[in-house]
């Protein structure tokens, strides 16, 4: 009996006892992350001869599951602030957001010159470095390759003036995702809310430069949890807004799948179409990571000091600005494997595993099972109340780890991190001043 054949039947297992235990609720954390492992490890049986999935490690499966389980654990303490909700609760009505004339046209600005100074770095570093720029998709994968090579690479050799356009970008389209989606989802629509639309698409746009495509996911993420709350307040907390979900995530997943296969041309990965093996391109990215761990657990390597792979933001903190330990690259090794290149994604128990072992990955799993269920039982609380605020905005925002988890650690790496809590604490200000109106600017003119 195969054991990834087992594997697979006991996350399947999971997943629905998660399903059952919070009746239903498809974006409920534990349900969530137990149906991403699922469907990651699914998809992966395209790929069992060439990754010899037959060898599935016995050990790797114990230490997913428990993962997994304890995430869970974490998530049923966090929910027990679960109030006995009413099945239906009654629909709730929303004025437009508007977001002023003045932001849009400095939120346009920002997105337009953030990126351009960002093209324009890029372009001179991989011409600086000797490296192919032969049309933009070389120089971009140029640019990935320079920054999986060395170690110095990134925010600290990334102009500063640059660096803070690309922080205001990222919030700005975070900012406005959140306008868009309550306008559409309360049906206060209005065609001047294409502008919204346009600040939104400067964040993918700046993660293609950067030769990266996650930003895209983690912008998916949000709008699927954004939409979730805002569609359950909109309809009254009943089965419609799960249906709406199933059918709007399962367009915009194939939407995203489309455009994944788009950017592996445009970002240099395959230089055409007809050498796009559209089969290993995409098993690779949503199931590599759960062989890639088994391989990993053959042979694990452990962290040269506390948190090297889990706190890089941390680390780079205390080099920045304390002279304290060194500085080194985000990435993992790539991996090689019966001929064919894996890549270097392993899930985010990988990082957690090597910094802290087993039973410290098991902790954090608890702690971030914990935080994300007890967060999404409080905002569902005050949604029943109209009461939403920040939070909410918060919430979707950083829902990224749980459909990141079965690739990679994103939480930790990215929001523990100057850069990270930067982005948070504009975010919020930026919340007062076009959601909350709490914040006015004032231009006084000269008499």
């Amino acid at each position: 009996f195969q054991m990834y054949v087992l594997f697979l039947v006991i996350l399947l297992a999971i997943f629905l006892f998660n399903l059952v235990v919070y009746k239903f609720e498809i974006l409920s954390p534990p349900v969530l992350l137990s149906f991403m492992f699922f469907f990651c490890a699914f998809v992966g049986i395209i790929r069992y001869d060439d990754w010899r999935l037959n060898e599935y490690y016995g050990f790797t499966v114990l230490v997913i599951v428990s993962g997994i389980l304890v995430f869970c654990l974490g998530g049923y303490f966090g929910s027990a602030c679960r109030l006995n909700y009413l099945k239906k609760n009654e629909p709730i009505r929303h004025s437009r957001i508007e977001l002023d004339r003045l932001c849009t046209v400095v939120f346009i600005i920002i997105g337009i010159s953030g990126n351009v100074i960002f093209f324009y770095y890029v372009r001179k570093m991989v011409l600086n470095l000797g490296y192919a720029h032969n049309g933009i998709s070389q120089m971009l994968y140029s640019y990935y390759i320079i920054k999986m090579k060395l170690q110095n690479v990134g925010d600290n050799n990334i102009p500063y003036f640059s660096n803070v356009l690309n922080r205001f970008v990222t919030v700005n389209s975070v900012l406005c995702l959140y306008i868009f989606l309550h306008n559409i989802c309360f049906r206060k629509y209005e065609k001047k809310d294409l502008w919204l639309l346009l600040i939104i698409l400067f964040w993918p746009i700046q993660s293609i430069i950067k030769s990266g495509r996650g930003d895209i996911l983690v912008l998916l993420a949000e709008s699927i949890y954004l939409m979730y709350f805002f569609w359950n307040m909109y309809y009254g907390w009943n089965d419609t807004v799960n249906n709406k979900i199933i059918k709007w995530g399962s367009r915009i997943f194939g939407v995203f799948l489309i455009s994944f296969i788009i950017l592996a041309i445009v970002l240099g990965k395959r230089n055409s179409f007809a050498e796009l093996n559209v089969k290993e391109y995409l098993t690779k990215y949503i199931s590599v990571g759960i062989r890639n761990f088994d391989l990993f657990l053959k042979n694990p390597v452990r962290s040269d000091f506390f948190g090297q792979e889990t706190f890089p933001g941390f680390h780079r903190i205390l080099y920045n600005y304390l002279n304290i330990g060194n500085l080194y690259a985000t990435p993992l090794d790539g991996i090689q494997f019966n001929g064919f290149s894996m890549g270097n994604i392993y899930t985010a128990f990988r990082r957690y595993y090597a910094d802290f072992g087993l039973f410290g990955m098991l902790f954090i799993s608890y702690l971030l099972g914990y935080f994300f269920s007890l967060a999404y039982e409080k905002i569902k609380k005050k949604s029943y109340k109209d009461q939403t605020g920040f939070g909410l905005l918060l919430f979707a925002y950083l829902s990224k780890e749980i459909f990141y988890w079965p690739i990679e650690n994103q939480l930790l790496i990215s929001e523990l991190s100057v850069g990270g809590i930067f982005k948070i604490i504009i975010l919020y200000i930026l919340y007062l001043l076009a959601v909350k109106k709490k914040v006015k600017i004032i231009i006084r003119r000269k008499l």
